[in-house]
C-alpha cells in the first residue's frame, strides 16, 4: 500500500554505496530464493534475468546501485518494486502492445529490460517509479486476517469504527463494509469469522496518493500481477469496484502523508464523548518503510484508537525481540515464501505485537491461527452466526 512520503537526500558518500552494495547482496539472494518456487511464469522469468545481472557486474546492477544509494528501499520491497516498475513501463510501451504475453521467456525480459535502460525516456521513467513510487496492493484476500481479527475481538456486536492507514484503494473497508464475501480464502476452523459481517459503521482509509487521480490508478492497474492483466481478470475487477463503491457512504478517503505530524486525520465522537477508533489496521505497508518510519506510522496509529482499541498489523514479518533494526518487535521478511505473510495485533498499551494468524503466501488462500492467537480467546472458538 502506498503510505508515506520517502526522505531523499543526495548520494555519493562512502556510507550510501556501502548501503546500496548490502542491499544489492540481499536482493540477489531473495531473487534466487523465489525463483524456486515462482508463483508467476512472467515474474519468475524476470527474476531470473535480474539474479543473473545481480550477481556480476552489468549496466542493470550499476542502475539499481545508484537508485539504492539514493533512497532507502528494503531488499523485500525493492525485489517487488523493480518488477511493477519495470512491468508498467513494458506496458506503457506502445510499439510492443500484448504485454505478458511472451514475458515467461527470460529471453524476452532480456532484450526488454536492455532497451528500458538504453531508452532515454524509459529510462527516466523508470528511474521515477524507482525513486518515488510506493506499490499499490490490490489483494482483497488480505483483509481477511482484519476481519477475523474484529469479529474475535470486538464479539458483541458493537458497531465499529475502523481507520486504514496506506489503504491503497481502499478495497479493504469498502469491501468489508458491504460484506464482499471473502470466497478465496479457507479457514478451517476459523471459517465462522470468515464469513461474518462486521458492524463497520464509519471508517476512513488515508494514503499519501490519491486513490481517484488517473495517474494512480494506471500505476494501480501497472501493480497488478501478469495474471490479473487479462480482459476477463479486468472485467471482474471493475464489477468487484462497482460492488463495493456502494460503502462510499460510510467509508471516507483522505490523501495524505502520514509521516507529516500536520496532518490531522478525523477522528469520530461516541456517545460517551471519547473519540477514536476500535482498529486502526496498517495493512502490507511496513515493509516497504524504514525502521525509525516504521514506529512513527504505529506512534499514529495508536493515537488515533480508543481505550481498548487494537492496531492490526498485516505483512511480510515474524516476531522477534525489540531492537534498533526491529523497533516495532517484527522483523520485516525479504523473502515472501510459504507462511512469510501474518497477521498481529497490538492493543493500545501493549508492548509488543502478538502473532495473530499466518497465512499460506501473500495471496492468503489458506489461514490458520498464529503461535499467540489464544491470547484473544478461548482455544474453542465459537461458532458465529
Amino acid at each position: 500500500m502506498t503510505a508515506i512520503h520517502e526522505k531523499y537526500r543526495d548520494i555519493g558518500t562512502p556510507e550510501d554505496f556501502a548501503r546500496a552494495d548490502d542491499a544489492l547482496g540481499r536482493i540477489a539472494e531473495t531473487f534466487a530464493a523465489q525463483r524456486e518456487r515462482p508463483l508467476d511464469p512472467v515474474i519468475g522469468a524476470f527474476q531470473e534475468v535480474l539474479l543473473d545481472r545481480f550477481q556480476q557486474a552489468s549496466p542493470t546492477r550499476d542502475f539499481y546501485r545508484n537508485i539504492l544509494a539514493e533512497r532507502f528501499i528494503p531488499p523485500g520491497f525493492a525485489v517487488n518494486l523493480f518488477f511493477r516498475g519495470s512491468q508498467a513501463i513494458q506496458m506503457r510501451n506502445e510499439s510492443e502492445p500484448g504485454y505478458p504475453e511472451g514475458f515467461e521467456s527470460s529471453e524476452r525480459w532480456e532484450t526488454a529490460l536492455d532497451r528500458m535502460l538504453k531508452d532515454e525516456e524509459e529510462r527516466k521513467s523508470l528511474t521515477e517509479i524507482l525513486l518515488h513510487k510506493d506499490t499499490i496492493t490490490t489483494i482483497y484476500e488480505r483483509y481477511a486476517g482484519t476481519k477475523i481479527a474484529l469479529n474475535l475481538i470486538f464479539q458483541n456486536g458493537m458497531p465499529l469504527r475502523v481507520a486504514d492507514l496506506g489503504c491503497g484503494a481502499n478495497y479493504g473497508l469498502k469491501g468489508l463494509a458491504v460484506d464482499e464475501p471473502l470466497s478465496g480464502v479457507s479457514g478451517g476452523e476459523l471459517q465462522p469469522l470468515i464469513d461474518k459481517r462486521v458492524p463497520i459503521e464509519f471508517g476512513i482509509g488515508v494514503d499519501l496518493a490519491d486513490m481517484y487521480d488517473r495517474e494512480v490508478i494506471q500505476w494501480r492497474n501497472e501493480c497488478r500481477r501478469p495474471g490479473e492483466l487479462t480482459h476477463e481478470a479486468m472485467s471482474k475487477t471493475a464489477e468487484f469496484e462497482n460492488r463495493i463503491s456502494h460503502a462510499e457512504d460510510k467509508i471516507r478517503f483522505m490523501q495524505g502523508d502520514l509521516l507529516d505530524l500536520n496532518l490531522a486525520v478525523p477522528t469520530p465522537v461516541r456517545s460517551d464523548g471519547q473519540t477514536g477508533y476500535h482498529a486502526v489496521v496498517l495493512s502490507t505497508m511496513c515493509y516497504q518503510m524504514s525502521p525509525e518510519d516504521q514506529v512513527s506510522i504505529l506512534d499514529r496509529a495508536r493515537t488515533l484508537l480508543i481505550d481498548g482499541g487494537i492496531v492490526i498489523i498485516q505483512d511480510f514479518a515474524k516476531s522477534v525481540p525489540k531492537s534498533l533494526k526491529c523497533p516495532m518487535g517484527l522483523e520485516f521478511l525479504d523473502d515472501w515464501g510459504i507462511d512469510s505473510y501474518r497477521t498481529f495485533v497490538l492493543k493500545k498499551n501493549d508492548g509488543e505485537p502478538k502473532e495473530l494468524l499466518i497465512f499460506d503466501s501473500g495471496r492468503c488462500k489458506n489461514v490458520r491461527r498464529g503461535k499467540d492467537f489464544d491470547t484473544f480467546t478461548p482455544k474453542e472458538i465459537p461458532v458465529v452466526p
